[in-house]
């Protein structure tokens, strides 16, 4: 059973005079900048608020996953809700800087493939929004499901979504390795390059028989993202390789 303990949380959180000091500062200049007690009481939860996450986020050791809203509600002593609501508004007002390439890459190992989709349980609500928000700018959506912040798509939008979490000094090479396969199927490599397209956009058009040809291809013969993304992502693009060759196969049956 999981020990909710505020004060050894909290200990952990702000070990030493530095980081508390850190944190009064912000609040100090709420109050004694000529502006003391003009401040909301609103205004000031959302920056203990914000303090405090900002510490799980950068305190080593500590994973963003392990502080899920159910156990900072408990910590905090108010609701999950509550908690859902000031983590919206902290990354409003107090954005966090963080890697949200890493932390995708840390899910791509349970990431499953299932009825055609591949499907990513995404317990951080920020990399949600984050890949939620690459999703729809990619022209594409994710499925609305009954099990809250769980990333359903197709493929093709998996793999636009690997290459978008590679290095940016990789990714103009990986497009024009995916204009290769484009061409050696008879699709338009070339407005793939020049009009920057997704791979989703790329295969719009095509029948389930050049998909699975392209996917088949991009799985099979290049880590189209990059051995450190490949391998994370192993697992799930196995999966994808399967149904799309045992789908091959029955089409020539």
């Amino acid at each position: 059973m999981t020990a909710y303990d505020p004060k050894s949380r909290y200990d952990a959180l702000f070990p030493n005079d530095r980081t508390k000091a850190e944190s009064f500062d912000k609040i100090a200049e709420k109050y004694y900048f000529q502006n003391f007690g003009t401040i909301q009481k609103a205004e000031i939860d959302l920056l203990l608020f914000s303090e405090y996450m900002d510490r799980i986020y950068k305190a080593s050791g500590d994973a963003p996953n392990d502080y899920s809203n159910y156990t900072i509600s408990k910590l905090l002593g108010i609701t999950e809700s509550r908690v859902a609501s000031l983590k919206e508004k902290k990354e409003v007002k107090y954005p966090s800087e963080y890697d949200w390439r890493q932390e995708f890459l840390s899910l791509l190992e349970k990431a499953e493939f299932k009825d055609d989709k591949v499907r990513i349980f995404v317990r951080d609500g920020r990399l949600y929004s984050v890949l939620c928000n690459l999703v729809e700018e990619m022209g594409s959506y994710s499925e609305t499901t009954l099990t809250r912040r769980l990333l359903v798509v197709s493929p093709p939008v998996f793999v636009d979504l690997m290459i978008e979490a590679s290095p940016n000094k990789d990714k103009e090479e990986m497009r024009n390795k995916l204009a290769i396969i484009f061409a050696d199927n008879k699709l338009d490599s070339e407005a793939y390059v020049t009009k920057r397209m997704t791979v989703r956009e790329a295969l719009r058009e095509s029948s389930s028989q050049i998909i699975e040809n392209v996917m088949l291809a991009v799985v099979d013969q290049i880590p189209i993202a990059g051995p450190v993304v490949y391998e994370a992502a192993k697992g799930v693009l196995s999966a994808i390789k399967k149904a799309y060759s045992s789908n091959k196969s029955k089409s020539k049956e």
